[in-house]
């Protein structure tokens, strides 16, 4: 893998809603300053999913959430590896298939989709199932 970064970053706070509006969690993380450009290598080493830097894709180094009682944190996530991209305020992610294969999928996943519980952050929205398989979830925005 090949990337353009370099030491800065950005920090930004969210506040996690439930359906009435109601706060229910909060977090933060931090992405690399300089937007992401490379990479990812298939099992033949040829490149599956190439990012480029005009696509404005930064990458994720910090996740840190509380959201009803669970928190959540980098070291959480399934085997992605974590973009997001403010200019279109969304959430992506590089995933892996049994074969090794790269593919670009929505979202950023926590916990192990196998068991609970599990947290997937998309754009403006968010799921989380807890270990009861109970399902909450809504909107969420960057605090100003």
């Amino acid at each position: 893998m090949r990337w353009n970064t370099n030491s800065r970053s950005l920090f930004s706070e969210i506040v996690f809603f439930d359906s009435n509006q109601t706060p229910v969690g909060q977090g933060t993380f931090q992405s690399a300053a300089t937007p992401f450009e490379g990479d990812f290598i298939n099992p033949l080493g040829q490149a599956s999913v190439k990012i480029e830097f005009p696509e404005n894709w930064f990458k994720v180094l910090r996740f840190q959430a509380q959201i009803s009682g669970l928190t959540w944190s980098l070291s959480d996530k399934e085997d992605f590896q974590l973009f997001w991209c403010s200019t279109q305020f969304k959430t992506w992610a590089i995933s892996y298939s049994n074969l090794g294969e790269p593919s670009k999928v929505e979202g950023w996943r926590f916990g192990d989709s196998a068991n609970l519980p599990v947290l997937t952050v998309y754009e403006n929205r968010w799921v989380q199932i807890n270990s009861e398989g109970e399902n909450i979830g809504h909107n969420w925005i960057l605090k100003p």
